[in-house]
């Protein structure tokens, strides 16, 4: 049998074929008769454990992309090791982790606004907007918190003043903008 996509021969049973892993579609024939197998080493497939003709890239079963086996006698050369660019400094700044800064600022807030009988919506903005400010800034994206904090404290602000909500919106939009502009201009000096 071979492919119908490249050519290739098939052995008896392949769904997926060994050099290029299109589907081989096995129409019915009527009786076939089993032929004797060459005597040639078989690689298992990693992912289902077919054995697969030694040239095959492409698992006979399922498909998969056969890993290409290294003689036993060539001991394996070490990749050289590769060189990591260096890593600007605005970048080194970030810490990683520490999600109790956010946590406990938005805890702290949530008992503030119930303790102080404050409107819950505007102010549970505010604290939303705290909280993602500290939590970027720790990270090392001062800019990116910043962006995220005037949004939520722009709507708090527009919720408790109606009548400026679609001039508001503009406001936000354009400082947006700004801050995004300014994110590029410090990725990229």
């Amino acid at each position: 049998m071979n492919c119908r996509s490249c050519g290739a021969e098939l052995p008896d049973g392949a769904v997926y074929c060994v050099e290029c892993g299109v589907a081989v579609s096995q129409p019915n024939t009527g009786a076939t008769m089993v032929l004797p197998t060459p005597a040639r080493t078989a690689q298992a497939c990693q992912m289902c454990g077919a054995d697969n003709p030694e040239e095959a890239d492409y698992c006979v079963r399922c498909g998969a992309r056969l890993a290409r086996r290294v003689p036993t006698t060539a001991a394996p050369t070490p990749a050289p090791p590769v060189a990591r660019p260096a890593t600007p400094a605005r970048r080194r700044r970030g810490r990683r982790g520490s999600p109790q800064w956010e946590g406990a600022i938005f805890l702290i807030g949530l008992g503030l606004i119930f303790l102080l009988k404050a409107p819950f919506w505007p102010t549970i903005l505010v604290v939303i907007g705290l909280s993602a400010f500290v939590g970027a800034a720790w990270r090392g994206h001062t800019l990116d918190g910043l962006g995220r904090a005037i949004w939520l404290f722009g709507i708090a602000f527009l919720l408790t003043v109606p009548r400026l909500l679609w001039p508001g919106i503009l406001v936000l939009v354009g400082v947006s903008l700004l801050l995004d502009w300014a994110k590029r201009a410090v990725r990229h000096p």
